[in-house]
């Protein structure tokens, strides 16, 4: 039985908030009949995704798409038609990674149908599977790892003010150039500025405006911003960043 799965991307697979294309290979040992009333494949582990499932495809139409739960990680194929044993079908479907770093996911793979019953003489006895299924196998590893996250970068960040002088209105300035990263507005992306306590402004909510750049392109968007009395500013992006971008912000404080 083949049940290999891996990641792929079209920037970096293992990016925080990239959108990974998950591939799976599956070969059983027996047909897995169309006739067989119930029968579904379920691939369960795949947690971490901050989007549902997308694109789903499977060329030769011998797997379908049955449901996918995003909050506990369980894809669920049906057979739509009977497949040979020793052939191999490959999967493929999109799904975003977090911010977070995460090592990759253990995948865990069964095969479920009706119930087999058989009577003997203590009465109808029903057959069942071990309940955590077989462990598929991550075909290269590495940041090809399924659901795996790496920690963000920026090969570019600095800070600067436009007032030195006591009492005065502030403007301050942050320059941030991203490595590998796309900040999609599904990742929910924030970024945290530490260390302004000296801050005169009050705490609460701070409108900021933030500035990406890249390959010729310029985008300006607002992002508001909470600044606590320990001098920390959380601002959450949902902008539309790419990979190499610089992100200006600014903010008087």
């Amino acid at each position: 039985m083949s049940k290999d799965i891996w990641q792929t991307s079209v920037d970096y697979a293992s990016a925080p908030c990239a959108v990974a294309k998950i591939h799976i290979t599956l070969a059983t040992s027996v047909p897995l009949f169309k006739a067989c009333p119930f029968t579904t494949v379920r691939i369960s582990n795949l947690v971490g995704s901050c989007t549902d499932l997308a694109t789903y495809t499977e060329a030769t139409s011998h797997f379908g798409l049955g449901s996918f739960q995003k909050d506990t990680g369980l894809l669920v194929l049906t057979v739509v038609n009977t497949t040979k044993a020793g052939c191999e079908y490959d999967i493929t479907f999109e799904l975003t990674h977090s911010a977070a770093v995460k090592s990759g996911v253990g995948a865990l793979i069964r095969v479920l149908g009706q119930p087999v019953t058989h009577t003997n003489a203590g009465g109808v006895v029903t057959a069942t599977q071990a309940a955590s299924g077989l462990a598929m196998d991550s075909k290269f590893g590495g940041i090809q790892d399924p659901m795996r996250v790496d920690s963000l970068s920026f090969s570019t960040y600095r800070i600067w003010q436009t007032a030195p002088f006591p009492c005065a209105n502030n403007r301050l300035s942050v320059t941030l150039t991203t490595d590998k990263t796309n900040f999609h507005r599904m990742c929910n992306t924030t970024i945290t500025i530490q260390g302004l306590s000296s801050s005169l402004t009050a705490a609460g909510a701070l409108q900021t405006n933030w500035t990406w750049t890249t390959q010729g392109e310029e985008a300006t968007l607002p992002a508001m911003g909470q600044l606590s009395d320990a001098g920390d500013l959380v601002v959450s992006t949902h902008i539309h960043a790419y990979p190499r971008a610089q992100l200006y912000s600014s903010r008087s404080i």
